[in-house]
């Protein structure tokens, strides 16, 4: 009976985990999209003499710092403290690559009808939208491609048992 229940716990830990790691994922990436908007403000505060003028200057380097710091924390995390699933892995990876090959599957004259129609009820057409979100040199992306990373490395290096554990 004690047994069952120590088994049972541990699988409702697990999933807590997963769930959390999933979580993590799209709070990461939402960080990252509130940098973008906040990037895209700065140049109108961006004058020579503003009292903001230095916190500006060093927005840049610190939100990109930020984004490799979590992406790393969370790397770290996933290899060497919490015990996830491969779906979490194969989620991570999936989101990584999409986020970085949008771009370029918006420019797709294949697609070209589809994405010019307006959905989701904006007045813009999705692949501006693409565009304006996920374009080489956002956060977005940059978050998505250490997703992307974090998930192929977990799954091409899996968790070694140590010895003793």
């Amino acid at each position: 009976m004690f047994e069952f229940r120590k088994m049972n716990m541990a699988k409702t830990k697990d999933w807590q985990t997963n769930i959390a790691l999933t979580l993590g994922l799209f709070a990461f990436l939402y960080t990252a999209r509130v940098f973008d908007r906040i990037t895209r403000i700065i140049p109108s505060y961006d004058i020579e003499g503003s009292p903001y003028f230095e916190v500006l200057r060093w927005f840049y380097p610190f939100a990109s710092l930020f984004i490799i710091t979590v992406g790393l924390l969370l790397f770290w995390l996933m290899q060497n403290k919490l015990h996830q699933r491969k779906w979490v892995e194969v989620l991570y990876l999936s989101v990584g690559l999409f986020i970085v090959f949008s771009y370029n599957i918006s420019n797709l004259k294949v697609l070209q009808p589809l994405l010019s129609q307006y959905m989701f009820g904006s007045s813009v057409p999705l692949a501006i939208l693409l565009q304006n979100t996920l374009w080489l040199t956002t956060y977005v992306y940059m978050a998505g491609s250490l997703i992307g990373v974090i998930g192929l490395a977990l799954l091409v290096f899996p968790k070694m048992k140590r010895k003793g554990s």
